[in-house]
């Protein structure tokens, strides 16, 4: 009699456009956060429908734990969109939003899930400091500065 794998209870959605070397980045950090591996799974959304970026999932899919699945968005539609698609795709009771250019702390989602409480169904996020590659023809379109760019805002519970 094979066992059910068990279901976990936190869901991290990642949208991703056609930016797999920061993809890959952002996946070194999930795989290794401070918190069980079958506690989590991490679900990419790829609204791009990029070969190199549905291979590189593959590839640390691999791992087997935490979980990590590829969703191809059936059109391109934005960020929004494929966080949408990930989310109702998502096996875990918390839901937990990240980009591709983010590259979460190791203690990110265990500091997120030990947050809720009875009564809170929603948190924000402390600080968000970026560390943007200077190959990124986007970023650098845009004029973004290569040093850290850091976000401070209040924790909003609700």
């Amino acid at each position: 009699m094979m066992m059910a794998e068990p279901v976990p209870c936190l869901s991290v959605v990642v949208p991703t456009y056609k930016r797999p070397e920061l993809l890959e980045r952002c996946l070194a950090a999930l795989m290794t956060q401070h918190l069980d591996s079958t506690a989590y799974e991490i679900i990419v959304v790829d609204d791009g429908n990029d070969l190199q970026t549905r291979c590189l999932v593959d590839s640390w899919a691999k791992w087997g734990r935490p979980i990590l699945r590829y969703i191809s968005a059936a059109k391109t539609n934005g960020p929004a969109a494929a966080r949408n698609s990930g989310w109702r795709a998502a096996q875990g009771d918390i839901i937990a939003f990240t980009d591709d250019d983010c590259l979460p702390e190791p203690g990110w989602l265990l500091a997120g899930a030990n947050a809720f409480s009875e009564g809170v169904s929603a948190l924000g996020s402390g600080q968000v400091s970026l560390r943007l590659p200077t190959q990124i023809p986007a970023q650098q379109q845009r004029g973004l500065a290569q040093e850290p760019i850091v976000v401070r805002d209040s924790p909003m519970v609700g």
